[in-house]
């Protein structure tokens, strides 16, 4: 995976090769000092193993490094007049502190393990001014860097925060009264030929650490010696690293006066988490504040919303399509984590294949753990052929392995690998369907194809769907078949005829459509006439008469049309009185109501259709005022526009009619540059056209009506090449001299 901030880069790396030579001559020298055992002001737990393990990630960089760890103000002083006339002469000097660090007054210091911060007085006068020690590296060397992990808790508190108690950065501090030291650096400025990298943001706090290291010592460990690229590009990655894995609650702060580029390892290939760090700090604050938001509303990691927003390439797309693929993509990270937390494997290696995938999308490196789930599939895969370890318990392995692959790209929104690995998990499923397993692998079978059938109808792939719908109801029909008094089958069952019977509608196959509605509606009664005050069975019946209903006004069959969607009316009502405020209720009346319209404007009653119109539009207008950025909704809008343009139409109003298909356009073009491959929306789209242009005709202006026919052209032209069974899509002979009769709209009852 690559981003398009990566160019900056690339630039970098070519500016690198021209500099290589220099780099390399460099005399590199180090001063570490750490302080954990203070005497009077509250100790650390870490700065001695940061102090070590920075010593050997330097050493490992080709810098003569000088220790010095607990020492008071005097020997610290002591440690920096012996490294400037041990160093002097380098070409690059470098400081790492880890202790305790304060501003007081505008002046921060740095403080020894005998600090007395009794009094403001006293702490000046037994802490190090951090101008002190600037001068000191200054002295050595010319290019000078200093790596400050002392932003700490506030070290003169007598409780508080376990840690070091990190904190946000919001935005300026507010400045301190005088002669109160502040827990933290304050801001440095600009200063020429050192670079400066705080732990933590201005004025702000820095957390010690859970483990051996502090998060920032550990985010240096990682990065600062990445391979390639420039020492500032090194602290950028460094800087979201900390910002990511404590989900935005600790910032480090670079500022750098270095006048050239200053490069601390050689040439290597940036891997794919440190691409993603680099791209993320390329965003603008608003961006990364709709990402973070969600991720802190949803309780989970930044980086794998981050990676979704950046290989989607959401920044350019609307706030509201952007907000729902957000959070499309963080409903798919939850499910595979969910996923993974249920699904176990007997074979340690494929466990620990998974567990180190969870920390690479826990991290955003979505290539990397998918190759590490694409490993584990292969062990089970290795022991199927061999017929050893139990052949079904590994191809359920493997199985549940490729649905977590595909859930993993569902949630970096890469929908062509998701249909990848679920076509894989349904082959292996299929394989063992027949066997005697598990109920919930049954079930697990029955996820992966109706993913895979809701994958290729966004793809365009009615075909493709069909046969996974399909497949999915010969199997629900066989459980049922095997124990008719199992719910939950059953409903499965009447879901899967319903989308077969979905498919097959939109390939023009009506007859066969209308047999599966009305297979799913029979299993729905008998259903419901074993447990009749069931609210979900009541909505499967609502959802199957209304499918029903649609079927048949497709093939004229008017009077049983408006039978069924009468009935269906009737038990969205009865919902409704139940549950007043629900959402899908209100939903599913108001397409209700608008169903029976079409029928009723069909058999020539237009009056009592336009009454059903306009009781659906205020229904729709009134969910709108509450859920405004509701695609669904804004959707349903257009099909009530254009439904009442069509009683204008019949009434001779053509100008009114005009008026309404122009609203329901502009909603239409709005919603399919929110996603371009989107092919329902597009189709859509088409269809608004062809009432435009079909009214323009009877206005005579020939003109505006070729130019709306020409669109609906182009459009299903595009469409008809992706899908040749749809029949929906398929291009128009003729330019229409009346307009389209009333097409219901795809997707109005949620499921």
């Amino acid at each position: 995976m690559g981003y398009p901030m990566m160019r900056r880069l690339g630039l970098a790396l070519m500016i690198w090769l021209g500099l290589g030579a220099a780099v390399w001559a460099e005399t590199r020298v180090a001063l570490i000092l750490a302080a954990e055992d203070y005497q009077l002001i509250r100790p650390l737990t870490n700065p001695a193993n940061d102090a070590r393990a920075m010593e050997k990630l330097l050493r490992s960089l080709d810098f003569k490094v000088y220790v010095e760890i607990d020492r008071d103000l005097r020997r610290t002083r002591r440690a920096l007049e012996d490294f400037q006339a041990d160093a002097a002469g380098a070409d690059v000097a470098l400081l790492f502190f880890a202790g305790h660090g304060v501003a007081l007054d505008g002046v921060n210091y740095l403080l020894p393990t005998d600090t007395d911060g009794s009094t403001a007085e006293r702490l000046a006068a037994t802490a190090l001014p951090l101008s002190e020690a600037q001068a000191a590296m200054q002295a050595v060397a010319p290019s000078v860097i200093v790596l400050l992990d002392a932003c700490r808790n506030n070290p003169f508190a007598t409780g508080g925060l376990g840690g070091r108690g990190a904190a946000a950065l919001d935005g300026a501090a507010t400045p301190p009264p005088p002669g109160v030291p502040v827990p933290g650096l304050g801001r440095i400025g600009r200063a020429d030929g050192i670079l400066f990298a705080f732990a933590a943001a201005p004025n702000e706090t820095a957390s010690d650490g859970d483990g051996e290291n502090s998060p920032f010592t550990e985010a240096l460990l990682r990065h600062f010696g990445t391979a390639g690229v420039e020492l500032k590009t090194a602290l950028t990655l460094v800087q979201q690293d900390v910002y990511d894995r404590s989900r935005g609650k600790q910032l480090p702060y670079v500022e750098s006066g270095l006048p050239e580029l200053v490069f601390i390892t050689g040439q290597g290939a940036l891997p794919e988490r440190d691409q993603l760090l680099i791209a993320m700090a390329d965003l603008t604050p608003d961006l990364r504040a709709e990402v973070e938001t969600l991720a802190a509303e949803r309780n989970m990691p930044l980086a794998p919303l981050y990676a979704a927003f950046l290989s989607a390439d959401l920044a350019n797309q609307a706030p509201d399509e952007r907000t729902r693929l957000l959070l499309e993509a963080a409903t798919s990270y939850e499910a595979f984590q969910s996923d993974l937390s249920n699904l176990k494997s007997e074979d340690p290696r494929v466990a620990d294949l998974r567990s180190k995938a969870q920390e690479s999308f826990e991290l955003g490196a979505f290539d990397t753990g998918r190759a590490l789930l694409n490993e584990a599939a292969d062990i089970d895969a290795a022991s199927r052929a061999n017929f050893r370890d139990g052949y079904i318990s590994r191809t359920v392995s493997e199985a549940a392995t490729r649905m977590l692959s595909a859930n993993a790209a569902r949630a970096e929104l890469r929908y062509d690998l998701a249909i990848q690995d679920l076509q894989k998990a349904v082959t292996l499923f299929a394989d063992i369907a027949d066997e005697e397993i598990e109920r919930q692998t049954r079930f697990d079978y029955i996820q992966a194809l109706v993913n895979l059938g809701e994958l290729q109808l966004v793809a365009g792939n009615t075909s493709a769907a069909l046969a996974a719908f399909s497949t999915r109801a010969a199997y629900a029909q066989a459980q049922v078949e095997a124990d008719p008094t199992d719910v939950p089958w059953v409903r499965e069952l009447i879901w899967s005829l319903t989308s077969v019977g979905n498919v097959l509608e939109s390939q023009g196959y009506m007859q066969e459509a209308e047999t599966a509605f009305a297979s799913a509606l029979e299993f729905s009664e008998w259903q419901a006439g074993q447990l009749p005050d069931d609210v979900d069975l009541m909505r499967d019946r609502m959802l199957a008469l209304n499918d029903l209903g649609e079927s048949r006004y497709a093939q004229n069959e008017l009077p049983g049309a408006l039978d069924a969607h009468q009935q269906a009316l009737a038990l969205v009502e009865a919902l409704l009185a139940i549950d007043p405020l629900s959402y899908d209720y209100q939903r599913n009346t108001a397409y209700t109501r608008e169903r029976v319209g079409d029928v009723l404007f069909a058999m020539g009653d237009r009056a009592a259709a336009h009454t059903a119109y306009l009781d659906s539009l205020a229904i729709t207008e009134a969910l709108v005022e509450v859920n405004p950025d509701d695609i669904g909704l804004q959707h349903d809008m257009s099909v009530a526009y254009e439904r009442l343009g069509d009683v204008l139409v019949s009434d001779l109003d053509y100008a009114g009619a005009l008026e309404l298909f122009g609203k329901a356009l502009v909603i239409r073009e709005k919603l399919a540059a929110l996603d371009p491959d989107n092919t329902l929306r597009r189709r859509d789209l088409s269809v608004a056209f062809e009432r435009i242009g079909g009214t323009n005709a009877l206005l005579g202006d020939i003109d505006s009506a070729l130019l709306a026919h020409q669109a609906v052209v182009s459009i299903r032209e595009t469409l008809a090449a992706l899908d040749p069974t749809n029949m929906v899509w398929q291009p128009p002979l003729a330019t229409s001299t009346q307009p389209l009769p009333p097409t219901n709209a795809a997707g109005r009852c949620a499921r």
